[in-house]
């Protein structure tokens, strides 16, 4: 049928394992399958600007988990009925892993190769 090669993963061609299948979006690609959306970028540079994204979301997570932990910010957990009593705590955990998730990300971001 026409238009099913859209739908159904194809096996990467060249330079990709053969576990590495993709829809044929930037998105949808695994890592380290060789697969880059925009050919006038080299693929080890997309690979790099996708890590400094996922240290990025990486930090800003941490400053929210370190402004809930410490009260800065609203708590997302409020008490219901009938919710679990280990929900309500979780979020005194954030004043630790609030900071230590920035300073991952940050580690990250000066270790990366570039």
């Amino acid at each position: 049928m026409a238009g099913q090669d859209r739908i159904r993963p194809r096996l990467m061609s060249g330079g990709g394992s053969s576990h590495c299948r993709h829809l044929g979006t930037a998105l949808s690609a695994p890592p380290g399958c060789g697969y880059n959306a925009n050919p006038k970028v080299p693929a080890e540079e997309a690979g790099v600007v996708a890590n400094y994204i996922d240290e990025f979301i990486m930090f800003c997570v941490g400053l929210w988990m370190t402004g809930v932990g410490f009260g800065l910010l609203q708590s997302p957990f409020q008490a219901r009925s009938g919710q679990q009593p280990w929900l309500l705590q979780v979020a005194k955990h954030f004043k630790w892993m609030g900071p230590l998730l920035i300073l991952i990300a940050i580690v990250l971001a000066f270790a990366a190769p570039s």
